[in-house]
């Protein structure tokens, strides 16, 4: 059982905004007090890596860099999804170790990918740099590693199966 909570909508969460001593709705109050865990109402920023990707190449391109990785480093919750996907370049190797950096010990960071860490030098590419970047991920942080089958595979099952399921609870009105 995990120790903390973000929701990821904090305006169900909150009943009053405050940034030091917020108060929670009632439900995820008790929510906690029965799992023993704490609510951390932050607002998680939750973008796609490859969007990431393109966002700060933007900026790379008009000279604004460091307006995109500010605001990064303010985040309380920094999620992003599908990290690693294909190799990183040289530039991205650099922006992604100044937002570990930036927010090293004061800011939470979460990456979720299809890879298993033992293969993040490989992806990342420069040994020194993915050196750089794991220390900082992987210290004090907890790893989740999902064992199994997709949850897009059970809850979405191939066309063909909805087919025949379709197919086989069709009732024809009798005559």
């Amino acid at each position: 059982m995990p120790t903390l909570a973000v929701p990821d909508n904090t305006k169900t969460a909150v009943s009053r905004a405050c940034r030091y001593d917020p108060d929670l709705n009632p439900t995820y109050q008790e929510f906690a007090v029965h799992y023993g865990m704490g609510v951390v109402p932050a607002r998680p920023y939750k973008p796609r890596a490859a969007a990431l990707s393109r966002e700060l190449a933007l900026a790379r391109a008009d000279g604004s860099l460091r307006h995109p990785l500010a605001r990064l480093s303010r985040i309380d919750v920094l999620v992003i999804d599908d990290w690693a996907m294909a190799p990183l370049s040289e530039a991205e190797r650099r922006e992604v170790w100044e937002i570990c950096e930036d927010r090293y010990q004061t800011r939470s960071t979460i990456l979720t990918s299809q890879l298993p860490v033992s293969r993040g030098h490989e992806q990342i590419g420069d040994p020194t740099i993915a050196d750089g970047i794991l220390d900082r991920l992987v210290h004090n942080a907890h790893r989740i590693e999902m064992r199994g089958e997709s949850m897009r595979k059970e809850h979405n099952p191939p066309q063909d199966e909805k087919r025949s399921e379709r197919a086989c609870s069709r009732v024809e009105p009798s005559t």
